[in-house]
């Protein structure tokens, strides 16, 4: 996740000012947005993992 927040700061400094950055950047530490988003996956991971196991698959025809 830290690479996430990397990029997307990374992609905010090609068009906002050091200060904008730093803002942004302390935005996303004060909303724990790496958390939020590690917490996110998880949840989506236990989701598909949900969704898969719920659907039967057809039996092989020979």
């Amino acid at each position: 996740m830290k690479i996430l927040s990397a990029l997307l700061v990374s992609f905010l400094s090609l068009s906002v000012s050091a200060s904008e950055e730093d803002a942004a950047t302390e935005l996303f530490s004060v909303l724990q947005m790496e958390q939020l988003l590690a917490q996110k996956a998880i949840n989506y991971k236990k989701q598909m993992v949900l969704a898969l196991a719920s659907t039967e698959m057809p039996d092989e025809e020979s």
